[in-house]
């Protein structure tokens, strides 16, 4: 059998291996959970005072499908309901916020467990590896988040007259819409995983022939 055959099967049995070990880890263990509790508090760290006032609470539901419920109101929206209590004499003003479900695992999760998988598999030396783990994870996590930010400008964006968040433009709000389709549709982002991948370990070969190189020229005591 062609030795690079051989590999290549070797690897893909390694990546069904560890990849179904993670998707089990995440239906009959506590994956999911582990999962939820980490994007719940990072989502909440980075978006709780979303741009030019708006405000964003995030918290973790029991509904099936969703496991993550986005509640959004703003500044604007809250000092316009007490100027209107105050014209008509009320003491007590209620807001009607925007609430949309978020399930973590299919729209971030299952990005790092096909990352991690991809990156254990590939038939290459341990420090390869390392370098595309250290530097790959950081950058899926930095496409989750923005993915998510992303979203939330496009959903203040929509009801810019309640919140005054976002843009009120209708060109930009079209623009983000059609992109923020592209990027929460979960291929797209195993695709740019898988892509992520490929191109990291391609820069840890150039990577190592680098040091080589710089080696070859340090002068010699």
């Amino acid at each position: 059998m062609n030795i690079t055959i051989k590999q290549g099967i070797i690897g893909l049995l390694i990546f069904t291996s560890i990849f179904l070990s993670i998707i089990i880890w995440a239906y009959a263990g506590s994956g999911k959970k582990t999962v939820s509790n980490f994007f719940q508090s990072h989502f909440q760290y980075w978006f709780a005072d979303y741009m030019n006032g708006g405000k964003v609470d995030i918290k973790q539901v029991s509904d099936g499908q969703y496991d993550l419920l986005v509640t959004m109101t703003s500044e604007a929206q809250y000092k316009k309901a007490r100027a209107k209590a105050r014209q008509l004499g009320q003491k007590k003003t209620k807001i009607t916020p925007v609430k949309f479900p978020l399930s973590s695992w299919p729209s971030s999760g299952l990005f790092f467990a096909f990352f991690l998988a991809l990156s254990l598999a590939a038939p290459f030396f341990w420090k390869r590896k390392l370098f595309v783990l250290l530097l790959g994870l950081p950058i899926l996590y930095a496409f989750v988040i923005s993915k998510f930010g992303i979203s939330l400008f496009l959903k203040f964006s929509q009801f810019y007259d309640r919140f005054e968040v976002g843009s009120n433009s209708n060109t930009v709000i079209e623009i983000v819409n059609y992109f923020n389709l592209i990027i929460s549709y979960p291929y797209f982002g195993l695709v740019f995983t898988a892509f992520l991948t490929i191109v990291l370990f391609a820069l840890s070969g150039n990577f190592k022939m680098l040091l080589k190189s710089n080696k070859n020229v340090l002068p010699t005591s």
